[in-house]
């Protein structure tokens, strides 16, 4: 079966936990409780309380803010859900790049100015100036 969230498991308690996507397959932004993600497959933590989720079913990169402020979801790409499927990939400023179904992710380069890599199907793309 495919999850359509993200949970952590504690050792010590031998607890699993979701963290975000309590919904069901989707495409939602907001609170952890309420949003929404289709078919996660990778995760980037870049702070204490800031994670990158390649959300390959909505074709798009998203952020999970943890912390005692807010407990939040957003969309950082351009959100594709349904729509063309994500096979329109678009370059550009990061709230309008478009992804093909974002399957891994990975950091170079300093914490001071990371560089997140991104593979799709058949392309490596980079994100420069991301801030957490």
């Amino acid at each position: 079966p495919v999850s359509n969230c993200l949970r952590t498991y504690d050792s010590s308690t031998d607890v699993l936990n979701t963290v975000a996507g309590r919904n069901g397959m989707g495409f939602q932004d907001g609170h952890r409780d309420t949003s929404r993600l289709a078919h996660p497959s990778a995760v980037l933590t870049m702070s204490e309380t800031t994670m990158l989720i390649a959300d390959t079913g909505n074709h798009c990169l998203r952020r999970l803010t943890l912390s005692s402020d807010t407990e939040e979801l957003t969309t950082l790409s351009a959100p594709c859900p349904g729509g063309t499927n994500g096979q329109d990939r678009r370059d550009g400023p990061l709230e309008k790049t478009q992804f093909y179904s974002p399957r891994a992710l990975a950091l170079a380069g300093p914490r001071s100015e990371p560089v997140v890599i991104v593979a799709e199907v058949s392309m490596l793309r980079m994100i420069t100036g991301f801030t957490s």
